[in-house]
């Protein structure tokens, strides 16, 4: 994707750990930085805190590990706020 700077929203639990753990020592080993991490409740439902920071950082992409719900309101409440940053989910399915 050619971005360097990243930040990274995920889940307070120790899957969102895991995802942050392997997903950012990748970036890092291939020359991109960690601006920020933002740990957060897996129920989330404001991000306006985590917003105004990410909005400070100006990072080139956002990487998430959220599901459902609480994915989508980040995502709205972050181009609600004017930032149009490039991002990076994950994806669940059930079987």
């Amino acid at each position: 994707l050619g971005k360097r700077n990243a930040v990274f929203l995920f889940m307070d639990t120790p899957c969102g750990y895991d995802y942050y753990k392997y997903f950012s020592s990748d970036f890092v080993a291939l020359g991109g930085n960690v601006l920020a991490k933002f740990p957060n409740k897996p129920e989330g439902k404001d991000f306006s805190k985590i917003i105004e920071s990410i909005k400070l950082l100006k990072p080139d992409i956002i990487v998430t590990a959220q599901f459902g719900l609480p994915l989508a309101v980040f995502i709205r409440e972050l181009r609600n706020a004017g930032i149009n940053t490039q991002i990076l989910c994950n994806y669940e399915a059930e079987d």
